[in-house]
């Protein structure tokens, strides 16, 4: 569920590290200001281990 994108200050992202990577994952991106501008932080899950196509050579399961 994507929630309202909230600002973090850089002290505040530095304080709260691991919730603003949980709000990254829970509510989408999350943006960080600071001097130099805003910084986006966006969740991008792991890679399944098994290729596609190692998946489908596989074959279904005998029933």
């Amino acid at each position: 569920m994507m929630g309202e994108r909230v600002i973090w200050t850089s002290l505040r992202a530095r304080n709260q590290f691991d919730h603003l990577l949980d709000e990254a994952k829970d509510k989408g991106p999350q943006d960080i200001r600071d001097v130099r501008g805003t910084f986006t932080l966006i969740f991008k899950p792991e890679a399944a281990s098994t290729s596609v196509t190692e998946f489908l050579a596989k074959g279904l399961p005998e029933s």
